[in-house]
């Protein structure tokens, strides 16, 4: 099973749902079907987030909630089995659980203070929180620095203190200034004495100087007692310095002075206190890490690299010469022609190097009768093909002389391979790979370790086992496995200890803040595991699998294994069909002529994501029902973006009728999302779509798309007819592509010659046709009436 947990917990800040009992710190605000909705989990929100309850994405993120309580409800009815999965997975996620909550809340955001602590302060200064309406939760972080700048007062006023210089305003003075030898230093420094503007004396330069050196002409520390020290020189005076570390003098008169302007320090407190507070809560985690690592004798054991020779016997694996395939091709950029060359089956090696020779427009490839060479299995072709994994894919298991059918390749040329020969893994020797085997040793590569083998010890004892790295491993597939890899979990492990050790002790496995994740890392995992096991039940044969493998390959992670690859393949197959031609017709003419069936790999990869995304809001959608929502406080407005398919059918009419067409086109596409297995609400939102983008000048391309669109994939429908006549009207008359409208409207003409709209349709052919003088000879004539 997938399975997912503290990595991105806090990453996610949704709502947490559902617990088998209540805390009596923790208060119940309503129950959807089965599972409880707690006022701390809102609060959790809210803190995860940063933002205030009337933030639009702490509201989304509420209802977000309320419909993975929901879905868990239904889930857990239908697999009980799944929540014991989950009594048993928390147990290994219990420590980082705690961790957080010790790091980020009490230490990071409540600065140590217990919430009874700020609680009683809250009740007895609301007047510095906004008062009676505030409320200690949405304040709670403000609270813990007051009081925290109360309890280090002198410690803060003695930061301020060092710190507040940094706010003056740095004295200024102007001048002229020139630099020579003494003696043409002396001559221009009587020009300045005498001079009414030195602006006008040839050679002079004008500058400035500030007294914290940061900008301005002093560069010479022989000037600092006359600009800005014991020997100043005042405004209107000139001076005569001989510099240091040089044989060059400056004169320079100052024309002008400006004092440094004291800051005061009430004008910058709360800047202060917040660098103050900030540089705490950043080493506060740090200093606390290092103080538990000595408080419980934790150490990380070092781990002793085998020798090569042992490392290379342990893992051949990866010493081996991959297997491969001696192969010759046939490249076109035409697959339909290409296929054509293949109709009848190739009789002989000799057969297919004849083809090539003729045919292959690979031109390194076809001098030599489309031989390619000796290739490993999941590397890239040479002379330019690449990397095919569906030529491995479809040789898999296949003998000398077998033809490959039409295989792409990235650059959108087709291939058909001939097989000459499987060439078999081989192991490589030991002392050709030795000097390979040190590298990766060095390097860091994962090599094994019994599963006993003690990387971190408590007080001498074992604490983490090589066995704990594996259960992560299996918990988090997403890891590379590595040594690095191994090392970071092995100090996140150890560290998640320790800092769990404490959090108990001070009894934070009771606050509302862990008992929160607790529940949002439940409903995460029932929620991921479900998704994973909603797609095994669909019972695709192994059979049917391998034969899309063969074809493809695995659609979405190239290279990798057909069992690696079988639930990549389960989601490729069960792909809303509806979904995928719509993507298809809507940009058709981007499709250079090939088929649907030949779009299929691409329109699946380039939409995988998003029908992730959708998959799991259709699950919500089936399990939301508003009726089986009990509030316990006051109730909550939803506006939520899944339901029922009448719903949006009732909303898009509503908004159409109120002229919000974009909200109402909105309202469509949502049905097509929510519910593309249901081909009749899919095709009636397509026609609504095209219909109210038909309204819209701005939208008039998108109209005929949708247009083309709906009588593509519905041929037969009653309204097919008017979606080919409304998209060739809207090309003629709104758009002006006369070529792609005259193209529509006499493939109107074959297909519907009986058509109450076939007069309109043969004018409008007929005028096309007559480059527009129809229409211009129809103006003339209605004006002259």
């Amino acid at each position: 099973m997938k399975k997912r947990s503290f990595l991105t917990l806090m990453a996610l800040p949704f709502l947490l749902v559902a617990c088998n009992g209540v805390n009596p710190n923790e208060h119940v605000v309503a129950k959807v079907k089965n599972e409880k909705i707690f006022l701390e989990d809102l609060d959790l929100i809210m803190h995860a987030m940063g933002v205030n309850r009337e933030n639009n994405e702490y509201k989304k993120n509420v209802e977000e909630g309320f419909l993975d309580a929901a879905l868990v409800s239904d889930i857990v009815a239908e697999n009980p089995q799944l929540q014991k999965d989950w009594e048993n997975y928390r147990k290994n996620l219990d420590d980082r659980l705690l961790t957080i909550t010790y790091q980020r809340y009490y230490a990071q955001e409540c600065l140590m203070y217990p919430d009874s602590v700020l609680r009683r302060y809250f009740d007895a200064h609301k007047d510095k929180f906004g008062g009676d309406t505030a409320v200690f939760m949405d304040v709670r972080k403000k609270v813990a620095e007051r009081v925290f700048f109360e309890d280090n007062a002198d410690s803060l006023n003695e930061y301020i203190k060092q710190n507040i210089k940094t706010k003056d305003v740095p004295a200024r003075l102007d001048m002229f200034h020139f630099e020579g030898t003494k003696a043409e230093a002396e001559k221009m420094l009587a020009l300045l004495d005498t001079a009414q503007n030195p602006e006008k004396i040839e050679g002079f330069a004008k500058g400035y100087a500030r007294d914290d050196f940061q900008s301005g002409i002093l560069k010479n520390k022989a000037l600092e007692p006359f600009l800005f020290g014991d020997s100043m020189v005042l405004a209107g005076q000139s001076k005569l310095v001989a510099l240091s570390d040089t044989n060059l003098f400056m004169a320079f008169k100052v024309t002008n002075r400006v004092p440094r302007i004291i800051a005061d320090v009430e004008m910058f407190r709360t800047e202060f206190e917040n660098n103050y507070v900030y540089d705490y809560r950043q080493k506060v985690v740090r200093q606390l890490s290092d103080s538990l690592w000595a408080k419980y004798g934790l150490k990380i054991e070092k781990i002793e690299p085998p020798e090569p020779k042992a490392f290379y016997e342990q893992s051949k694996s990866k010493f081996m010469r991959s297997a491969g395939y001696e192969v010759y091709h046939v490249q076109s950029k035409d697959s339909s022609a290409l296929a054509k060359l293949f109709a009848e089956p190739v009789a002989s090696l000799d057969g297919f190097k004849e083809i090539a020779t003729k045919n292959s427009e690979n031109k390194w490839t076809a001098a030599n009768g489309g031989y390619v060479g000796e290739v490993l299995v999941d590397h890239a072709l040479p002379y330019g093909i690449g990397l095919l994994p569906a030529m491995f894919s479809e040789f898999d298991g296949k003998s000398a002389g077998y033809v490959s059918g039409v295989i792409r390749s990235e650059s959108s040329d087709y291939h058909v391979f001939y097989l000459a020969k499987s060439v078999a893994a081989e192991q490589k020797p030991f002392e050709r790979v030795e000097a390979m085997a040190k590298i990766m040793l060095d390097h860091g590569i994962d090599y094994p370790l019994d599963s006993n083998y003690v990387l971190a010890t408590e007080n001498g004892k074992p604490l983490v086992q090589e066995r704990d790295v594996l259960n992560l491993y299996e918990e988090e597939p997403g890891i590379i496995h590595g040594n690095r890899a191994r090392e970071r979990i092995v100090y996140m492990l150890t560290e998640c200890h320790a800092f769990a050790q404490e959090a108990r002790l001070m009894h934070l496995d009771e606050s509302w803040e862990y008992l929160a994740m607790v529940r949002h890392a439940r409903r995460n995992y029932i929620v991921d595991n479900y998704k994973t096991l909603f797609l095994k039940n669909h019972n695709i044969s192994d059979d049917s699998l391998k034969s899309v493998y063969d074809k493809v390959g695995n659609p979405f992670r190239r290279g990798l294994s057909f069992e690696d690859s079988k639930s990549d393949l389960i989601e490729y197959l069960v792909f809303p069909e509806n979904s995928l031609k719509r993507e298809y017709y809507y940009a058709f003419f981007l499709n250079k002529g090939e088929s649907f069936e030949a779009n299929r790999p691409r329109l699946v990869l380039e939409n995988i994501s998003r029908e992730r995304e959708l998959r799991k809001e259709r699950l919500q959608a089936k399990a939301w029902d508003p009726s089986k929502v009990v509030f316990y406080a006051d109730p909550i407005e939803f506006n939520m973006n899944v339901g029922p398919a009448q719903m949006f059918v009732a909303k898009a009419d509503s908004l159409y009728k109120a002229q919000k067409i974009e909200s109402a086109i909105t309202a469509l596409k949502r049905i097509r999302e929510l519910y593309p297995e249901n081909d009749s609400l899919f095709a009636y939102a397509t026609f609504n779509i095209a219909q109210m983008q038909s309204e819209s000048e701005e939208d008039f391309d998108l109209a005929q798309s949708e247009y083309f669109t709906y009588y593509r994939m519905w041929p037969d429908s009653p309204d097919a007819e008017k979606a080919m006549f409304s998209r060739g009207f809207i090309l003629n008359e709104n758009l002006h592509r006369d070529n792609e409208a005259l193209e529509a409207l006499e493939e109107f003409q074959k297909k519907y010659p009986k058509s109450e709209l076939k007069e309109s349709v043969d004018w409008l052919v007929d005028n096309i046709k007559s480059g527009g003088k129809l229409a211009d000879d129809l103006m003339k004539k209605i004006s002259e009436e």
